[in-house]
């Protein structure tokens, strides 16, 4: 059974790029993807505006469930999503 797509518009508000700070604009694809060769795929939200990217807990457990996740010393913020703005201290690393 296929899932219904669920869309969210982003209330973020764009950023003046200064030098150094141009990863900070923002665009996306959707895209199937998996994280591992015995996972479905699924749907995916691929941001090109950044460096890091987010992952949903939820699908990382299902895909990768032995991922270790990682606490960074102090939280980054992410913003655009709805029209919060959230913060996260947890991080992956993959090579």
């Amino acid at each position: 059974m296929k899932a219904t797509p669920t869309y969210v518009m982003s209330s973020a508000t764009e950023v003046a790029s200064t030098n150094g700070y141009g990863f900070r604009g923002w665009r996306y694809a959707t895209a199937d993807a998996q994280l591992t060769h015995n996972e479905t795929t699924r749907p995916v939200c691929l941001d090109t505006g950044y460096i890091m990217t987010l992952v949903d807990q939820l699908f990382l457990k299902e895909q990768a469930p032995n991922t270790m996740i990682q606490q960074m010393p102090s939280p980054i913020a992410v913003r655009g999503l709805c029209s919060n703005t959230h913060e996260s201290n947890e991080s992956i690393y993959t090579s």
